[in-house]
């Protein structure tokens, strides 16, 4: 047997044996290193032009929000705000002229009191809750609308304590007002405990309630006053209601100084107008001020012992109010009549005899709207608000307002 011949077989092999084009290998990784950075960048584009648009809305959301009018700007990649690779998109700021008006207020005292003001931007509104106290603030935005386009009317603030206030109003067509609670003091504070007890009436024409002990927790009384139509007019020493004599119709008054427990009524023979509620005032539970619409004419009754009897009704022929009217009895003995023609047209008369005669005041000795009054001094309503401890001089309350979205 032959022995094999390995140096044939050796180049037979290598002339068979086809070896790689090195440099050829390389540039084609090279050619699929760029098709996958070119993938990675569209897909990167795509996704820029996809959320683009939520982030621009997401930036006009906090720009509404905020108080600095202007532009938004986003930075979109790559290394951080100070990359001069940054793209940087500017969107407008949202448009449209903001109004606000003070819609209602209340408080247990002047330095603790807060008020309800509308913010609207077209046809988005806020409803918001602020602080009328030594420093004016906005406490709660967004309250009590679903949409924020809904109307909102009657709305009403009811204090139940320094820090804990009721907030409702008849909104869009809804059958009854929607109401919210809301604790405005601080998280870790303890409430201040209290000795006085105070009444309230959380509904318009509703039921009399008490407060007591600073708890904000509502107590029922033990008697409502026998009257349709009750409003809770005054506390000032005693709790003073007006409303319908259900047998009659005729305006009464009903007074208890027991909180509750028994109550005084008294008709004053004359018939209210249709829906509208009289106004009472006294500032110090013996000289009682009464002042209604009946029969097409505003008219003054006054009691000068405490309510238990009433003079005849005096005929105001002058006195023209084709929307709200009220009274203010200051410290001063002052009897204050405003009467509302609409919007924030206010007229207001002052009288230093025990309402015999009355003359008009303007100026910064009047009030701008709707005057409420709280305990230690009064609030106006209205797109120009103001505040006076004494009813004679009367200062601005500058709203603050975060605009609505």
């Amino acid at each position: 047997m032959n022995e094999p011949d390995f140096a044939t077989l050796r180049s037979d092999v290598e002339q068979h044996t086809r070896l790689p084009d090195f440099d050829t290998v390389a540039a084609r990784g090279r050619r699929r290193v760029r098709r996958r950075r070119l993938a990675t960048t569209l897909w990167s584009i795509a996704a820029t032009i996809v959320f683009l648009p939520g982030l621009g809305y997401i930036g006009l959301v906090l720009a509404s929000n905020s108080d600095r009018p202007g532009v938004v700007e986003i930075a979109i990649a790559n290394g951080g705000d100070g990359d001069a690779t940054n793209t940087v998109v500017t969107l407008p700021a949202p448009t449209g002229t903001v109004t606000a008006r003070l819609v209602a207020a209340d408080g247990v005292d002047l330095a603790h009191s807060y008020g309800l003001i509308d913010a609207c931007r077209d046809s988005a509104c806020s409803l918001q809750l602020i602080s009328l106290g030594n420093e004016v603030s906005t406490e709660r935005i967004g309250l009590l609308r679903s949409e924020p386009s809904d109307t909102a009317a009657n709305a009403r603030v009811v204090a139940l304590d320094q820090t804990d206030v009721v907030v409702s109003a008849q909104l869009g067509n809804s059958i009854g007002p929607v109401a919210q609670t809301l604790d405005v003091g601080s998280i870790f504070a303890t409430k201040p405990a209290t000795t006085s007890v105070e009444p309230i009436q959380i509904a318009a024409l509703g039921k009399i309630e008490e407060v007591s002990g600073g708890d904000a927790k509502i107590h029922a009384i033990p008697r409502q006053p026998k009257l349709s139509s009750i409003n809770l007019a005054s506390d000032n020493h005693g709790w003073w209601v007006t409303g319908d004599d259900p047998g009659t119709g005729e305006l009464a008054v009903s007074f208890s100084n027991d909180r509750g427990a028994t109550w005084r009524t008294t008709a004053l023979g004359v018939v209210p107008e249709t829906g509208e509620q009289p106004a009472l005032a006294t500032a110090d539970g013996t000289n009682v001020y009464v002042l209604v619409r009946s029969g097409g004419q505003m008219l003054l009754i006054r009691s000068s012992d405490g309510g238990q009897t009433w003079a005849a009704p005096i005929p105001e022929a002058s006195w023209i109010a084709t929307d709200e009217f009220g009274l203010i009895t200051p410290a001063d003995g002052s009897v204050g009549v405003w009467l509302s023609g609409g919007a924030d047209a206010v007229s207001y008369r002052r009288s230093t005899d025990h309402g015999a005669t009355f003359a008009p005041t303007t100026g910064s000795a009047a009030p701008t709207g709707r005057v409420i009054t709280v305990s230690g001094g009064y609030v106006t309503l209205g797109a120009h608000p103001t505040i006076s401890v004494d009813g004679r001089v009367w200062h601005r309350i500058t709203i603050p307002v975060v605009p609505p979205n």
